[in-house]
């Protein structure tokens, strides 16, 4: 079966949203198959219940979007990140590095392709009981430089926050693309 630019192999029906989910992903990113015009083969894991998407992305498409720092668990240590450290001293690496010299590809990395907001649902009301308690004298506004990606969360998403600083701080400086706002010093501080 075959739907738009996705190929599905026969017995594997996946719902409506994981195909919608499919083809935006193949709409937002130039994989190898685009440029070719080869459909993308969907895939299921039997075991996990989890819908794959086979492609293939240049490595700066993927530096550019990717979350490098992405957790299994935000409540576990750092020892359940997702993509672990290369460390280039290491035996594995130099091989690796000479392999891919000699012209080998390397393929079979594993990208959860994760469109939802990054947040989790209590932070909100953690942040308000802190706010309500006493503002920090400093916010430091990562969006504007997009850093690890968090160019998709500008503060005029969030009235809350938005109007907290509007009313309550002023931009002190701008470093490297990161707004840094200061309390003003007319706000009681407690």
């Amino acid at each position: 079966m075959s739907k738009d630019n996705i190929q599905i192999p026969d017995g594997v029906k996946p719902p409506a949203t994981i195909l919608e989910e499919a083809n935006k992903f193949t709409a937002n990113f130039r994989t190898f198959e685009n440029k070719n015009k080869i459909p993308h083969l969907l895939l299921f894991d039997i075991k996990s219940g989890a819908y794959y998407l086979l492609c293939h992305l240049d490595s700066e498409s993927l530096s550019k979007t990717a979350d490098l720092d992405a957790v299994l668990d935000p409540f576990e240590s750092e020892e359940y990140k997702l993509n672990r450290d290369i460390y280039i001293d290491t035996y594995a690496y130099k091989f690796m590095e000479s392999d891919a010299l000699k012209g080998r590809s390397f393929e079979d990395i594993v990208v959860e392709y994760d469109t939802s907001d990054n947040i989790f649902p209590p932070a909100w009301d953690i942040l308000r009981e802190h706010f309500e308690k006493k503002l920090p004298n400093y916010i430091v506004d990562t969006a504007p430089s997009n850093y690890r990606r968090y160019g998709r969360y500008p503060m005029s998403r969030y009235p809350y926050l938005q109007n907290i600083v509007q009313t309550h701080y002023v931009l002190f400086a701008q470093l490297r693309g990161f707004d840094i706002y200061l309390l003003r010093d007319d706000h009681e501080t407690n």
